[in-house]
């Protein structure tokens, strides 16, 4: 037992090493760069916008979708199952608001037996006229930043371009734990593996393929069984070996629902995502939660009547955490949590037990369907 509590804290350490790894990693993906020199702006790309609900951010977000569009590089579809969807009604808002663009509404009917993303991804994606084309969530804030770097990525040959969300600043316990998930958890791991060569993290907020990538993988169709879109449509193509790009530019989102039992059902159905797409990656989550394997130093270091100052070393471990948070916030992300959310980051990793254990469930109710999940990622539509 005793030498069991040595290797956890040796391992409690490495997983703190590996933190300022992603710290640097992410300072230096993200630092400022000089403004991109006059010229060509890059390859035109369809923007493909699927929709299920609205919530009071989106009128304004997608404004700020088209103001950032300076050069008219975009067509937008928007794709929305029907009419009675208040989506719709938004984005034919934001059309009508921007006569002249290459924009319109695609009624993509019921999804029936597919995910009701993936349904909207598939059929819009049969409007898209440009050779390349870009998915990206409703709940996003687009830069004129982001057009730009996909644009002259593509431009540049690469055929799979993705931005990193960062979720926006919020005061409320549901918003920090989004803010602790995407920041923390999702963002400097990923600017990490991005740096060493083996990105992985395909998040739905703003990826762009090239039609030859996406035909090169048979389409989109096997996206319709699939609970986790992104993620499954991002490893199949990276797969064929193509060029990829991960943007300067912060994604900005801003998830709706932000109460605590709302919250907790989000984050827990991503855990269920995790469980049954990668379940082995999933059984290893808490092993990569620092506080948590300095917990269970502790606790083998009790049982072994060690001598060592276990307490202290444990508490020590989680204040790393609040401060090595603190400063990425502060130098990198530039989105700092409230004061008190730094208490709430140094027990994530115990809190994160919480959420991982809800990943286990089996079935799913999400977007207005129940799905039964079976391992690989695919999900069976067993109720609407």
């Amino acid at each position: 037992m005793l030498a069991l509590s040595h290797a956890l804290w040796g391992w409690a350490a490495f997983l703190l090493a590996a933190g300022v790894a992603m710290a640097w990693a992410s300072w230096r993906h993200f630092r400022p760069v000089p403004p991109l020199p006059p010229g060509p702006r890059g390859a035109s790309f369809s923007l493909i916008k699927p929709l299920r609900g609205a919530d009071e951010h989106m009128l304004d977000d997608f404004r700020a979708m088209f103001a950032a569009d300076t050069d008219g590089l975009m067509q937008v579809i928007f794709a929305v199952e029907s009419e009675d969807d208040p989506a719709c009604a938004v984005a034919r808002r934001a059309v009508a608001d921007h006569p002249g663009r290459d924009a319109e509404v695609a009624l993509t009917g019921p999804s029936g037996p597919r995910s009701g993303k993936a349904h909207n991804m598939i059929e819009g994606f049969k409007r898209a006229r440009h050779p390349f084309v870009v998915f990206s969530d409703a709940d996003i804030r687009t830069t004129p930043e982001m057009v730009v770097q996909t644009a002259r990525a593509f431009a540049e040959g690469a055929e799979a371009v993705f931005g990193l969300p960062r979720h926006r600043r919020s005061e409320t316990v549901g918003g920090v734990w989004f803010m602790i998930g995407f920041n923390h958890f999702f963002l400097a791991p990923a600017a990490l593996t991005y740096r060493l060569g083996f990105y992985r993290s395909f998040a739905g907020a703003w990826m762009g393929y090239s039609r030859r990538l996406v035909d090169s993988i048979g389409g989109l169709e096997f996206l319709s069984e699939r609970i986790a879109d992104d993620y499954s449509l991002g490893a199949r193509a990276i797969q064929e070996g193509p060029r990829l790009a991960v943007l300067r530019e912060f994604v900005e989102v801003d998830e709706t629902g932000k109460g605590l039992g709302e919250t907790y059902r989000h984050l827990a159905k991503w855990c269920m995502m995790g469980r049954w797409t990668l379940p082995a990656v999933f059984m290893l989550i808490p092993l990569a939660c620092p506080g948590f394997v300095a917990g269970l130093a502790w606790a083998a270091g009790r049982a072994a009547g060690t001598e060592l100052p276990g307490e202290a070393l444990w508490a020590g471990v989680l204040a790393w955490r609040a401060a090595a948070g603190w400063a990425v916030d502060r130098w990198v992300l530039k989105t700092p949590l409230p004061w008190w959310g730094y208490g709430f980051l140094a027990l994530s990793d115990l809190g994160i037990l919480l959420f991982w254990l809800g990943g286990f469930r089996r079935t799913l109710d999400w977007r207005g369907k129940r799905y039964r999940l079976h391992p690989g990622g695919r999900a069976e539509v067993v109720a609407a």
